[in-house]
């Protein structure tokens, strides 16, 4: 998600690989359905716009596993064309196409899309009766403290700022792959990166919180301990890039170690949670979950691109018209799920039916909206 529309990743016989646009696709309806599992879960509490009455520990399980891994494989994926992206142009066209192509469309979504989900979180915590527009001119502004599903733009356009800088500096090292550090793509190195990541992500967590959220300046959030995972994987998509992945010819894609190794992460992941989540601060309950959560993201990157590469590297007029939406129902979708987790509050359904509908309606009505309306806006459309 989030590169070039023109990038596209070409096999060695010249012929078209599809497997990261129909991930992209996958990926951002998992992301609706994590948040449409937050008003249902039960430790989410104050994390949430609206909560349901009735809710189940089962989507504290999907939240838990999904929460980091699904956008450390946006991260992944943005920074495996960000090589290509960049040999195209200079460093100021490709800081100047980055712009256009994140913080313009976080500019739309801040005045946009966020203050109806704001708006609904204030008639939810405060008052039902204030009218929708005057919480936008008297109270939106003062009500932000984060940004919501749209920090990811900001924090991918700083990460491409970054990787301008070392590009620049670095030059020969991503032009000239052959020999080196990482030149080549083996399980060793994958662990040890893996390893390093989560020594790295432990060390911080000891002094801050995994979830905290901290103000620089009057008004950008960042999560630091998150951003440290997140641009790993970022330049960790660079670095297949670099030697030549091609997920169908690589090696390293063992079904049989990455399927063997989740299984064995999510097993002690939820034990860990279950019987000792009383230590949750505790030093060594914060590594082994620092490197639970880095080797799980890992080997579900290599589990999605071993299964689309072996399924679904195919082209498809239907997926690729819906992978063309893919930004734009990630920018609008919020407003969508939040609304209907809010008027679905009293009625009485089962949580699962209600999780299912909010799902369900908020995905059919963003690709709706995507495809027939933004992105027939010849604006909108040149950024979205």
């Amino acid at each position: 998600m989030f590169v070039d529309n023109h990038m596209k990743l070409k096999n060695k016989n010249n012929q078209r690989i599809f497997i990261f646009d129909y991930l992209r696709l996958f990926l951002v309806i998992l992301v609706i359905a994590l948040h449409s599992v937050m008003a249902y879960s039960i430790y989410s509490y104050n994390r949430w716009h609206v909560f349901n009455p009735v809710r189940s520990i089962i989507f504290d399980v999907y939240a838990l596993l999904f929460d980091y891994s699904i956008m450390s494989i946006f991260f992944f994926i943005a920074g495996f064309f960000a090589l290509p992206s960049i040999k195209r142009r200079t460093i100021p066209e490709f800081i100047k196409k980055k712009f256009l192509r994140l913080i313009v469309p976080f500019i739309f979504g801040m005045i946009f899309v966020l203050p109806f989900a704001m708006y609904i979180r204030y008639l939810y915590f405060y008052d039902p009766s204030m009218g929708f527009f005057e919480y936008c001119l008297f109270y939106y502004w003062n009500d932000i403290n984060q940004f919501m599903h749209l920090w990811f733009l900001p924090a991918l356009f700083i990460f491409f700022l970054f990787f301008a800088v070392i590009y620049y500096s670095k030059k020969n090292f991503f032009d000239k792959p052959n020999g080196g550090f990482f030149s080549e793509i083996s399980i060793e190195s994958i662990f040890i990166f893996a390893i390093l990541t989560g020594l790295t992500f432990f060390t911080i967590r000891l002094f801050l919180p995994y979830d905290r959220w901290v103000m620089i300046g009057d008004f950008y959030f960042v999560q630091p301990t998150r951003y440290l995972v997140y641009f790993a994987f970022f330049f960790f998509g660079i670095l297949f890039y670099r030697a030549h992945f091609l997920p169908k010819k690589e090696k390293i894609l063992k079904p049989v170690l990455w399927f063997s190794l989740t299984f064995c992460i999510v097993l002690i992941t939820l034990s860990l949670y279950y019987f000792f989540m009383n230590y949750q601060y505790s030093p060594s309950f914060v590594f082994i979950d620092s490197m639970l959560r880095v080797f799980f993201c890992l080997s579900i990157i290599m589990i999605f691109l071993f299964l689309f590469s072996k399924f679904l590297d195919f082209q498809s007029v239907f997926l690729q018209r819906l992978s063309a939406n893919v930004y734009a129902v990630y920018i609008i979708h919020y407003p969508f799920v939040v609304s209907l987790q809010y008027y679905l509050i009293d009625v009485p359904l089962s949580v699962f039916v209600k999780f299912f509908i909010v799902f369900s309606v908020s995905t059919i009505i963003s690709f709706f909206v995507s495809e027939f309306f933004l992105r027939r806006l010849p604006l909108l459309k040149k950024i979205l």
